[in-house]
């Protein structure tokens, strides 16, 4: 339009006059930017003014007011979901989605009264939360709040654990975030002494026993001092807790769960080559941490501290989160897409006899059908006599000829080795070693995080590692915000 600063598609422009009419009735595009910064947060730049309303825009468009209603429109949710994820970039910038939203709550008429003398001046945090709701969310923040950056100092200096003085240095440089008394009796009662704290039936003797037995069943003994890195994994195993306790309170269940998520073995006896899990744990944590971030700081605001545009903040907030819940939910579908098993095609087997073996003749299999093994991953198929592939499980594997088998039934013996294929492919061997050599078979399976959370792991070649009781490598990658392990 004449004498706007910017160039726009047609479309965009239409998307942009609808907006402006639904902020500001009667007034077109030229006049919703005119006034951009005024519907964004305090401190926000005019450049960054004027994308956020594109954002807001195309978000109103797509839906994003559906989020929140009692039955939501899937495929709205899905289009708000792709929007978010392109607003918040690689790394699923939460601050980035926020401001996007933020426009659109900036002019309701819900937060109108607050403009009045007197009404928000006289409201704290926990006046407009709840006083227990603020309580509980203040906890459980600056639990998951510590869990993350305990779990990332101890990542930053794993090298130096062990090492005369490494508790004392953390306690300088975080003071107040644990206890450094050196017995379990001393570190139970030091984090039971606050009965608000404290789920019912957790008590000082409830966590020592539960710390206690799981050194017992590692060979430890938890008699006399316990150590400085075990003193830091009990310390970083109680944030833990409190931090998945909705109220922010300890209780022996989630201390338990806790030690398990930090690994059978112990999180820090062996950090030099064990890092998946304090990964798990910081990728874990900081979403509890940043999904409660906006409320905690409204929590702990006093009478006068409290704004409107922290009100509008929170209300985009609660709206993105279902954004982002969604856009998790695709995440690990997606996950457990690529985690499911890729058939092969005929075409597959027949041009690659380097990595497919033909054994029809050894097995009993139905007549007309062939029995297929797959060199790389050990698994097997069956080729129907219509030319359809289907995976056979090793437990219902084809009996060998002469067995009196008829047909697929279960008979693990028939398990084929890597010599058996050899013998029976001589003349593929050298072809067959050459291939996998120069261009290995990679599964990109990507698996959540989570799921490796407490399993010992070592580092191996080219910034990849290993998990104890898992074949093959895996390397950590993110993913729309979440953290995956592609093997």
């Amino acid at each position: 339009k004449g004498g706007s600063i910017l160039t726009l598609e047609k479309e965009e422009f239409e998307s942009l006059n609808s907006f402006a009419n639904v902020l500001y009735p009667g007034r077109d595009a030229s006049y919703l930017m005119n006034n951009a910064q005024a519907l964004m947060p305090p401190g926000t730049t005019s450049i960054e003014a004027i994308e956020g309303i594109q954002n807001a825009a195309r978000l109103y468009d797509a839906g994003i007011m559906n989020l929140t209603s009692i039955a939501p429109d899937p495929q709205k949710v899905d289009a708000v979901s792709d929007i978010l994820v392109e607003i918040g970039g690689p790394e699923n910038t939460l601050s980035k989605q926020v401001a996007a939203v933020y426009p659109i709550f900036a002019k309701s008429r819900k937060f109108e009264k607050y403009d009045l003398p007197g009404v928000i001046s006289d409201l704290s945090g926990a006046d407009y939360l709840g006083t227990a709701k603020a309580a509980a969310i203040s906890k459980r923040y600056s639990s998951a709040e510590k869990a993350v950056k305990l779990a990332t100092w101890l990542r930053q200096n794993r090298l130096e654990l062990g090492t005369a003085g490494i508790t004392r240095r953390l306690q300088e440089v975080s003071v107040g975030l644990f206890s450094r008394n050196g017995t379990v009796d001393q570190l139970s009662s030091f984090f039971t002494a606050n009965p608000e704290n404290l789920q019912d039936g957790t008590t000082g003797d409830s966590i020592n026993k539960i710390y206690t037995d799981y050194l017992k069943n590692q060979g430890g003994n938890a008699a006399g001092l316990i150590g400085e890195t075990r003193v830091l994994e009990f310390n970083l195993a109680v944030q833990i807790a409190r931090a998945a306790d909705e109220n922010g309170r300890l209780s022996n269940q989630d201390f338990e769960n806790a030690l398990k998520t930090l690994g059978t073995g112990g999180l820090l006896a062996n950090l030099e080559s064990d890092i998946g899990a304090l990964d798990t744990t910081i990728a874990l944590y900081t979403d509890t941490r940043d999904s409660l971030k906006q409320k905690a700081i409204i929590a702990n605001k006093e009478k006068g501290q409290l704004t409107k545009s922290d009100l509008i903040e929170l209300t985009a907030y609660e709206t993105v989160k279902v954004g982002r819940a969604r856009i998790k939910e695709r995440n690990a579908s997606s996950a457990m897409a690529a985690d499911a098993v890729v058939l092969p095609t005929l075409q597959d087997i027949e041009q690659s006899p380097n990595i497919f073996g033909d054994y029809t003749a050894d097995y009993d299999v139905p007549e007309g059908s062939r029995f297929i093994y797959k060199r790389d991953d050990r698994s097997y198929f069956l080729v129907s006599p219509d030319n359809t592939v289907s995976q056979i499980e090793k437990g219902n594997l084809p009996a060998p000829r002469g067995s009196g088998g008829n047909g697929t039934g279960s008979n693990n013996n028939a398990v084929l080795d890597e010599q058996s294929f050899n013998e029976k492919t001589a003349i593929l061997k050298e072809r067959s070693e050459n291939a996998a050599r120069q261009q290995p078979v990679v599964n990109t399976a990507r698996i959540p995080a989570s799921e490796f959370a407490g399993i010992p792991s070592k580092p191996a070649p080219g910034g990849a590692m290993t998990f104890e009781g898992k074949p093959g490598t895996y390397r950590r990658v993110k993913v729309g915000g979440q953290f995956f392990y592609e093997k």
